[in-house]
């Protein structure tokens, strides 16, 4: 501010003497529970995961290069889908997901994860729903003709065990535009996903070579994951829990 009776402008020279940022913070409940930092300890890589949408070339696409860092998990939602994998029929197309999956283990990764979700148009129970907002097809949020999901589900674990030992049960079902079915409707897809998952005829290990009807089957099944951790969507996961009851 100025009492200037003139208003006129004036150029004030200034000089200054920096100080190292620093980032302190207090009054959090957790802070007496955190660990020293110790930069000579590094960080396991099993606390990093990763979705790369464009590992291997897609359409037009450029390729993504894997990053330089190591994580051991990968998550091949936006990778492929059932949709894209089975696209006018029950003959999937897997030459992306082998290759995606290939690069990923040269890279070190050693978990993957499949999740369940964008049903092809030809297996929807409503392949006239536009879902807007969630798949590009018609129909991938509707309930899928279980014959089908089953085959499709079948073909996949046996294809890719010892790889894949994740299943998760659908993306973002709290959203209806990746899920426009009811509750009870996921929870027969979840339970369909289950028995395949884990059945060891599709399934098994033994000395670490894997196999259908190879041995003990090492697959686990993860619940739906929510958009985020928001009062709505944990509304919803809580009802859907309620909906599986205290056996899920």
């Amino acid at each position: 501010t100025s009492n200037s009776s003139t208003g006129a402008r004036a150029v004030i020279p200034l000089s200054a003497t920096g100080t190292a940022p620093s980032f302190r913070y207090s009054r959090a409940p957790l802070v007496s529970t955190l660990p020293a930092a110790s930069p000579s300890v590094p960080v396991s890589r099993d606390f990093f995961g990763q979705t790369i949408i464009n590992l291997i070339r897609r359409w037009s696409g450029p390729a993504t290069a894997f990053p330089s860092f190591s994580v051991s998990t990968f998550r091949f939602w936006d990778v492929v889908y059932w949709d894209t994998l089975e696209t006018s029929g029950p003959q999937p197309s897997w030459s992306r997901m082998d290759q995606t999956l290939a690069l990923a283990q040269q890279n070190g990764v050693t978990d993957f994860i499949f999740t369940f979700g964008r049903v092809p148009q030809w297996a929807s129970t409503n392949s006239a729903d536009p879902c807007t907002g969630g798949g590009d097809e018609p129909g991938s949020c509707d309930p899928p003709q279980m014959n089908a999901f089953d085959d499709f589900a079948t073909s996949l674990v046996q294809r890719y065990c010892g790889k894949i030992k994740y299943y998760e049960t659908w993306n973002e079902p709290n959203n209806t535009g990746y899920w426009n079915g009811t509750k009870a409707q996921l929870l027969t897809v979840a339970q369909h996903i289950y028995k395949i998952a884990k059945d060891p005829a599709n399934c098994g290990c033994t000395d670490g070579v894997c196999s259908p009807n190879g041995g003990a089957n090492p697959n686990q099944v993860l619940m739906p994951s929510v958009s985020g951790l928001y009062q709505y969507n944990l509304n919803w996961l809580n009802s859907y829990l309620s909906e599986a009851g205290p056996e899920y």
